[in-house]
C-alpha cells in the first residue's frame, strides 16, 4: 500500500475479516492488498474503464467491482482465492457507479448513471429486477447488516428502499434530505 501505482484510485473497500483492502482505480485493474504486511496480492485486470466501486461479498471469497466499459457500465466478479474473474454481468447501458452484496452473497445490486438499480442472480448472471432509483445517476449503495433495506445515493437524494426475502422492493421507504457536497451512503447518513 506504501508503493507507488500509476493509477489513481477511485474507490477501496475492506474485506468482511480486515484481512484484505481492495481498491480500483482509473487504469482499470482492481488490487488487493494484505492490510497486515502492505503487500500488493492480487492485480486484476478485465475492465475496458475506470473503476468507481469495488465490494467484497459477506463471506470474502469473492469482490465486485463496477465502473465503465467499452458497451457502457461493466459489473465483474472475481474469485479472490485464484485470481480471476467468474462473472461478467451485462446489460448496464451507462456507467455504473455503485455495487453492494446482497447478504446471502447470491445476489448483487448495481447503481448506474441513468439513476436504475439493478439486481442481479449470480446463479444466472441474469437481472433479476430493475427500477428507476434517481432522477440522476447513482453515487453509493449501501445495505443494513440484516439485509433487508438498501439505501441508495443519487444527485439530489438519500433513499432508503425495504426488501422482502425472495425479491426486492425498489419504492423507496423515504427520502433523507442530501447536501450537495456528500458523495457516500456512510458520509450522509
Amino acid at each position: 500500500m506504501g508503493d507507488e501505482y500509476a493509477t489513481r484510485f477511485l474507490t477501496v473497500a475492506w474485506s468482511p475479516d480486515g484481512v484484505h483492502l481492495a481498491g480500483g482505480g482509473d487504469d482499470g485493474h482492481v488490487y488487493v492488498w494484505d492490510t497486515a504486511t502492505g503487500r500488493l496480492v492480487q492485480r486484476l485486470a478485465g475492465h475496458h474503464g475506470a473503476i468507481n466501486s469495488v465490494a467484497w461479498s459477506p463471506h470474502r471469497a469473492q469482490l465486485a467491482s463496477a465502473g465503465s466499459g467499452s458497451k457502457g457500465g461493466e459489473v465483474l466478479v472475481w474469485d479472490i482465492r485464484r485470481g480471476v474473474r467468474v462473472r461478467s454481468l451485462d446489460g448496464q447501458e451507462r456507467i455504473v457507479h455503485a455495487v453492494t452484496w446482497g447478504k446471502n452473497g447470491d445476489t448483487l445490486v448495481s447503481g448506474s448513471g441513468d439513476g436504475k438499480l439493478r439486481w442481479w442472480d449470480l446463479g444466472s448472471g441474469e437481472r433479476s429486477q430493475e427500477c428507476d432509483a434517481h432522477q440522476g445517476r447513482v453515487l453509493s449503495l449501501r445495505r443494513n447488516p440484516e439485509g433487508t433495506r438498501l439505501a441508495s445515493l443519487g444527485m439530489m437524494e438519500l433513499s432508503i428502499s425495504g426488501t422482502k426475502a425472495r425479491g426486492s422492493v425498489c419504492k423507496p421507504c423515504g427520502k433523507i434530505g442530501h447536501t450537495s457536497d456528500s458523495t457516500s451512503v456512510e458520509s450522509a447518513v
